[in-house]
């Protein structure tokens, strides 16, 4: 049994009675996008000596309390996330923050201005 055949037996258990989506021409192929140039703000999360680590630390204007192990959580539109030190903490377009590992952060991101 393929794979095909696999989705087809979960689809037709999941949704008994309805047309199968594999078989539907009209369906697109899979295409490639690039993500719009959108300017956003951002600071590194850095605790310099993690032998004294503060309590709070302050990001982008909102006030964030650390943990022993040197990480914060923030809040994003998905949930809770864990901020990890020298990790990026990112301001998006509609005001959220999310944060990004450095390596990642290199990649997607340039400095402007």
């Amino acid at each position: 049994m393929g794979l095909d055949n696999l989705d087809q037996n979960y689809y037709d258990r999941s949704f008994p009675g309805t047309n199968h989506p594999w078989n539907n021409s009209s369906i697109k192929q899979v295409a490639k996008y690039r993500k719009k140039p959108v300017v956003v703000e951002a600071e590194q999360f850095v605790i310099w000596d993690l032998k004294n680590i503060p309590p709070f630390v302050t990001i982008q204007g909102v006030t964030f309390p650390v943990t022993k192990e040197a990480t914060i959580v923030v809040p994003t539109l998905e949930g809770q996330h864990i901020a990890s030190n020298l990790d990026w903490i990112i301001k998006g377009v509609q005001g959220e923050f999310y944060p990004c590992k450095p390596d990642i952060f290199e990649k997607t991101y340039e400095k402007v201005g």
